[in-house]
């Protein structure tokens, strides 16, 4: 894939660019940014457009040399991602066996380390030795959400490529672009972090379904919560959609938020504007503190079920207390 995939980027995209036309590699680059931006995608593409058999400063995506990026099999290309929480010596110790199977002096070798942030005292003191005594083609890539965790003199030894902060109304509109529901792009931008998580979510078979249920959950409670029972037992825990409660439970903090923008006369912020009316009719069913109650409440559901609470046990005590228990 080529690099105007990365919208918002123009910066971090020009200055790769410019290394390849001048076919100035460095020897290490740092590519930082929030959660949520691409910064492992466009390292991928970096390595492609090194590769690339049909552009000098882009990756095609097409070629042998891209595809075999994108699968994981080219020769010269190493990817670092740690499984745990840390990234130890020993991880950084393979890289060095790696380098000495270089088989000529022309060629290039890439490795990738993602969230280089992990690495250890150790580990991160000996990749800094082959920071500081480069061998002719080897280019590392690192990439990071914690700059502040990156030993500064590995910083001051790449070439930092901070990537931008794409604006939420930059992410919406290129979402529902590509064909998504602005009701249900508004949705899954306010559940993850970033326009990669947000499409992924998107994509998902049960996203806009769990939302539906939600919603008509809240109702059936409205009036009346024994049949509100009946629907959980048959929509949420004998269906598929019991895989993701904890989602559901996020679904519910929004959605009750709403209730307390509506009630505080702030119409404008609300994420449901498919169901305002409704909520208009019915936010003065309860009192502010109520609505700020079944919030918080919400959020409290989906905390236990990290102490591995029972979803479905969650979910009933959730209903029960929403219904006035």
């Amino acid at each position: 894939m080529p690099f105007d995939q990365f919208i918002g980027q123009g910066n971090a995209i020009t200055m790769l660019r410019r290394s390849l036309q001048q076919d100035m590699l460095s020897h290490a680059y740092l590519f930082s940014g929030v959660p949520g931006t691409p910064k492992d995608d466009m390292a991928i593409v970096f390595a492609q457009a090194m590769f690339c058999l049909l552009h000098d400063d882009d990756a095609c995506g097409e070629c042998m040399e891209c595809k075999k990026i994108e699968h994981g099999n080219h020769a010269n290309i190493n990817i670092l991602k740690s499984d745990t929480s840390s990234i130890k010596i020993d991880e950084i110790r393979d890289i060095k066996q790696k380098l000495e199977l270089k088989l000529s002096e022309s060629e290039k070798k890439v490795f990738i380390i993602t969230d280089a942030d992990k690495m250890t005292t150790p580990a991160a003191n000996s990749m800094l030795k082959f920071l500081e005594e480069p061998a002719s083609g080897i280019i590392f890539i690192l990439t990071t959400s914690n700059m502040k965790s990156i030993l500064p003199t590995i910083r001051s030894r790449s070439q930092w490529v901070p990537l931008a902060v794409m604006s939420n109304i930059t992410v919406r509109d290129t979402l529902v672009k590509e064909g998504f529901s602005v009701v249900l792009v508004n949705t899954a931008l306010k559940m993850t972090a970033g326009i990669d998580s947000a499409r992924n979510l998107l994509q998902t078979n049960w996203f806009a379904e769990l939302r539906t249920v939600m919603i008509q959950l809240v109702k059936e409670c409205f009036k009346n919560p024994i049949a509100a029972s009946i629907y959980a037992q048959q929509k949420i825990i004998k269906s598929t959609l019991s895989e993701y409660i904890d989602s559901m439970f996020d679904l519910f903090a929004l959605f009750f938020k709403d209730f307390i923008y509506l009630g505080g006369g702030k119409e404008t912020h609300i994420l449901f504007e498919d169901e305002k009316q409704w909520m208009l009719e019915h936010v003065h069913k309860h009192t502010m503190e109520r609505w700020m109650e079944l919030m918080h409440l919400a959020l409290e559901s989906k905390k236990r079920l990290r102490y591995n609470v029972s979803p479905q046990l969650a979910l009933e005590k959730f209903l029960f207390n929403m219904k006035g228990g």
